[in-house]
């Protein structure tokens, strides 16, 4: 905002009296320098927001936002998706479908399987990871054990 469309913003009797160089004019110049920044921000604001057009350095950030700040060990393609799942991901969240969904967007592999009705192990999940997601078995692990239920034992493998 410039320091002209500042001044329409002050009474009439300011406007009036406004002249360069004067106190009056510094001060406006002031405003002007003061509000230069926020207006930079505002422009780039929805980019900023996107995790998908979002600067690197602002991503981890909105990982923040949403919860998601410990899986930032994804690759940043994944941590950019899981961003823009996060809505969907926290629906599902404790159920097996939900884990599913979370283990496919952070490690970008598809084909994980989760049993959780095994007759003789109650309250235990089996993950069955695919064999490409074995490079990313501590984000595995990671998520697992952060989304599963509490009550629940879990082992994981990959095949």
């Amino acid at each position: 905002m410039h320091k002209a469309d500042i001044a329409k913003l002050l009474p009439r009797i300011f406007q009036k009296s406004w002249q360069p160089g004067t106190f009056l004019d510094g001060l406006l110049e002031v405003m002007e320098n003061l509000v230069t920044p926020a207006e930079r921000v505002a422009v780039n604001l929805d980019d900023d927001l996107n995790p998908h057009s979002s600067r690197e350095d602002f991503v981890r950030f909105l990982a923040h936002w949403v919860d998601l700040d410990f899986s930032i060990k994804a690759p940043l393609g994944n941590l950019r998706a899981l961003i823009a799942s996060a809505a969907d991901i926290s629906k599902w969240r404790g159920t097996v479908r939900g884990l599913r969904l979370f283990l496919e967007i952070a490690t970008g592999e598809e084909g994980f399987r989760i049993d959780d009705s095994i007759l003789d192990r109650p309250f235990h999940l089996q993950v069955k990871a695919p064999l490409k997601a074995k490079k990313q078995k501590p984000l595995v692990k990671q998520i697992v054990e952060r989304e599963k239920p509490a009550y629940m034992t879990w082992e994981l493998s990959f095949e």
